[in-house]
């Protein structure tokens, strides 16, 4: 089990023991929600996500859970 407490060896620093999460990036974010799918593809993951849904309920069903 790791100790992210400041150790003894650590002491005084300004150092993080632990990694920052990233920040989203604005302009990255805006260009990926303005990308339009054609229709066969929005339709086909549609099919598919169905598809997973059955599949895991399936298992589900099949483990006892």
């Amino acid at each position: 089990m790791k100790n992210y407490q400041t150790s003894a060896d650590r002491a005084g620093t300004t150092g993080r023991m632990t990694p920052k999460k990233a920040k989203a990036d604005a302009q990255r974010s805006a260009h990926e929600s303005a990308v339009a799918l054609p229709d066969a593809v929005s339709v086909a993951v549609g099919e598919l996500a169905g598809e997973l849904e059955e599949g895991l309920l399936a298992f589900a069903v099949g483990a006892g859970l």
